[in-house]
């Protein structure tokens, strides 16, 4: 009986995690300033977050934990797409906040 209580408690609460993010959008998160870019916001030589940010912008789901600022991030591409690792499928690597230009 206590572990058909525990297994209900721990499956009603699965079900309200994964009910509440159904419906969130990029549009609709909260986004924090990167620590070692705090200080060129404050002295204005960086526009704000908010300003930084495309109107759409691609936003995935870790697959284990959000990672932390610093340490190295050291990655080759040659390629004009990327493999979006949540579902292993590839995808173009879109510049749609780009201008085009009459000459190209």
């Amino acid at each position: 009986m206590l572990l058909a209580r525990k297994t209900g408690t721990a499956l009603f609460l699965a079900l309200v995690l994964l009910v509440s993010t159904f419906g969130l959008t990029a549009q609709d998160m909260m986004y924090s300033e990167a620590p070692m870019l705090a200080e060129l916001v404050a002295a204005e030589e960086l526009p704000a977050l908010e300003e930084r940010l495309p109107d759409n912008p691609l936003v995935l789901q870790p697959l284990e934990e959000i990672g932390s600022y610093g340490g190295t991030l050291r990655r080759g591409s040659a390629n004009l797409g990327t493999y979006l690792t949540h579902n292993f499928t590839r995808e173009p690597l879109t510049m749609s906040h780009l201008p085009i230009t009459g000459d190209g």
